[in-house]
């Protein structure tokens, strides 16, 4: 995989052998100073070019709420095609103002990318009554069909045993 970077940017690395993603900085050519409850776009100066059957997924670094900070996103998929710089979109989840970059303010890794390989899949597309009330009249008709043929099967053969009971000349169980 190809990265790219500004001279600001911290290059994305393995914290160590056993790590499955690469931290991701802010990039540090500027300060921030997030807002209570307000979402921003932060660059981090990296471009990364993704293999063909791989796409990176962004993630939260581990506890990052407890420094207040949330991915907006969630999770972030960066396809094969993507060359465009990795934006992170950050919400500042407490009451004071948080500054990242800076004297100050937060060094750390916001987020993680992880490459995962995937298999593309034929996609098979069939028309059809599916969210039409004519398509849930004919399922439940099948439904029924199920369970009405699943019942004679089992009535036959409760007719059967109580056939061969009848012979006991017990009334109740004449059928």
């Amino acid at each position: 995989m190809r990265i790219t970077k500004t001279l600001t940017a911290v290059t994305p690395r393995y914290a160590d052998n056993a790590t499955a993603g690469m931290d991701l900085y802010v990039d540090t050519a500027m300060e921030y100073e997030l807002q209570p409850g307000e979402t921003y776009h932060l660059p981090t100066g990296i471009r990364v070019e993704i293999p063909r059957g791989c796409f990176g997924a962004v993630y939260p670094q581990y506890n990052l709420h407890k420094k207040g900070l949330t991915l907006a996103d969630t999770v972030g998929i960066i396809n094969p095609s993507d060359r465009g710089e990795i934006i992170l979109a950050v919400k500042n989840v407490f009451s004071d103002v948080i500054r990242i970059n800076g004297q100050w303010g937060l060094r750390i890794p916001l987020a993680q990318l992880i490459i995962q390989s995937y298999r593309f899949e034929k996609i098979e597309v069939i028309e059809g009554n599916f969210g039409t009330l004519d398509g849930a009249i004919e399922y439940r008709k099948q439904i029924v069909e199920g369970f009405q043929e699943g019942l004679n099967k089992s009535v036959d053969t409760a007719r059967i045993k109580l056939n061969i009971n009848a012979e006991n000349s017990d009334p109740i169980m004449k059928l």
